[in-house]
Parts: C-alpha cells; sequence; structure tokens
C-alpha cells in the first residue's frame, strides 16, 4: 500500500476511536464523589421502616436523600434509602415502587391526567395516580418508576413515559436487572440506553413513625442514568419529585416524599386526592448543569 495512503488510513481510523460514542454509563445504587453534598435530605420518620436492608432486597421504605448532577450528556439521580422487596406469603414478589417525576421543559401534567399510557398493567400503570396534583409551577413531562418483576426475586425493572400536556403520551418497559448488580436492563425497549440499579442494602437511615427526622447521611439506594435525548434534551434544570407509593399498583401513597412532606406528616391516603400544592413547602427539587462536579 503506497504509503501516503497509510498514513491517510491510519488517520482515519484514529478520528474515528475518537468519535465514537462512549459507553454509557452503568448505575451502581451508590454514591460516588461525582454527587457531591445532597440536594434535599429527608426530614420526615418513614412509616414503613421496620427492620433491615440487605444487597437484594428489603422489608422496609425510605427516601433519605436525593443527589443528581448533569454530565456525559445524562442525568444521574441517587435516591438514597430502601424500597421493600420481598417474597409474600402467595410465593411471588411483592414491592412498593419509586415513582419518579421529570419536568424538563414547558408543558406537562401539573394534574395527572386519566389517559396516561398503561406500560404493564396493574404494576407499570399510570392510571392508579390520576387526579394526582403536584406543587404549583410543576408540571412533569415524563415519569420513571422503579419497582418490582412482578415473579422474580430478587429482580427489580423500571419504565417510563412521557406525559404531554393533553396526555396521550407513549410509555415503555426498560426492562429488568438483579437488586444489588451493575448490569445493563434487559428485556425491555431500551432505546436510549438508560441505565438503573438498586442497592438495597440500608441498615440506618430514617427511623419508623410521622415525627421529625434527622439523622447521618446514606450512600446507597436507588440510582438512575438518563441520557438526555430520553426526556426531550433539557438544556436547562431537571425539577423533580419522587415519592414512594403503596403496593404494586400505587394505590396510594406513603410519606417519604422528595423534596420532603412536613414532619408530622403520616401516609398521604389514595393517589388521586393528593394536592401537594395544599402541602407546605416544596414537594420537588432541582437538578441543574452547574451542579456538574
Amino acid at each position: 500500500m503506497p504509503r501516503p495512503l497509510a498514513h491517510a488510513l491510519n488517520v482515519l481510523t484514529m478520528l474515528a476511536l475518537f468519535a465514537a460514542p462512549a459507553r454509557a454509563q452503568l448505575a451502581t445504587g451508590n454514591w460516588t464523589p461525582a454527587y457531591g453534598p445532597p440536594l434535599v435530605v429527608q426530614t420526615t420518620q418513614s412509616t414503613i421502616k421496620y427492620c433491615c436492608g440487605q444487597l437484594y432486597g428489603s422489608n422496609s421504605g425510605e427516601l433519605d436523600a436525593a443527589y443528581g448532577y448533569v454530565d456525559g450528556g445524562a442525568l444521574h439521580l441517587l435516591l438514597t434509602g430502601n424500597m421493600p422487596l420481598a417474597w409474600n406469603l402467595e410465593g411471588i414478589e411483592a414491592w412498593e415502587p419509586i415513582d419518579i417525576f421529570l419536568d424538563t421543559r414547558p408543558g406537562g401534567q401539573n394534574q395527572l391526567l386519566p389517559n396516561n399510557p398503561v406500560v404493564q398493567p396493574y404494576w407499570y400503570d399510570l392510571t392508579p395516580l390520576t387526579g394526582l396534583r403536584f406543587d404549583a409551577g410543576l408540571e412533569p413531562d415524563w415519569w420513571f418508576e422503579v419497582g418490582g418483576s412482578g415473579f422474580y426475586f430478587p429482580v427489580v425493572a423500571t419504565a417510563m413515559a412521557e406525559l404531554p400536556t393533553a396526555g396521550g403520551g407513549a410509555g415503555t418497559y426498560l426492562g429488568t436487572i438483579l437488586s444489588g448488580a451493575s448490569q445493563p436492563l434487559a428485556g425491555g425497549t431500551n432505546p436510549f440506553g438508560v441505565s438503573m440499579a438498586l442497592n438495597d442494602s440500608n441498615t440506618v437511615g430514617v427511623t419508623r413513625g410521622c415525627g421529625p427526622w434527622s439523622g447521618e447521611e446514606i450512600h446507597s439506594g436507588i440510582e438512575l442514568i438518563i441520557p438526555l435525548a430520553a426526556i426531550g434534551n433539557p438544556e436547562g434544570c431537571v425539577r423533580v419529585c419522587a415519592f414512594l407509593a403503596q403496593y404494586n399498583n400505587q394505590s396510594g401513597l406513603h410519606n417519604q416524599v422528595l423534596g420532603p412532606l412536613p414532619p408530622g406528616t403520616c401516609d398521604l391516603g389514595p393517589s388521586g386526592s393528593v394536592d401537594f400544592g395544599a402541602i407546605p413547602g416544596a414537594q420537588w427539587f432541582s437538578v441543574c448543569p452547574s451542579s456538574t462536579p
């Protein structure tokens, strides 16, 4: 091969290597220094704090703090604490899901509509949340839910859906991983490469009840790495509301919300009757590009 042609091919090969997209980061469910200090911390005890967590499952639920940053074209979000995940008496997996709503652009739904997607009947279904109202000015455009697989323990899954202002958006079941694992989601449709992990091993954190709580920070829980392309390529801050719902079908809300509910608040009752706008304080927080380390 002539020397000039060989040199040109070598240059093109190097350019192609540098231009190739970096391998998507995998969530681990653990805090890293990139997260820095928490964006918001829990101030209320949990009504479903029973005992101890383990890497592959917990019988308790709590949201202790939220961490987040934007880097590498992705939103990194860590909700520390535990998600209830266990076998029930019927021998199938039982869990109580974490719902995460993202406000990334004008429009969206301040009050959830009845025509939002049913990604998977009963388990990953937005319709039980119909009527839930967020704080004034918060109009989520996207919904993510982390929960169980329905049958296999300790498998966790996640789904997402778009929330157009008029409803009728599309949703997708992103897939499953083993609790405690850091691996790509499998068995679903995940075109943007969203990554999720659950580390359910927390054994401290909030105590049981409805009263005030303050204590040491927890550094493990539910982590999502969401490519910005999956949520409409936002250029500014992403506003987030996260909460722990009751039972597999989200029939009601517990008192674990970030931003937190006022201390002394117990479970919020049926999902459709919840109005965060009528509750003092901001039940949301922001993750901004400027928070990138």
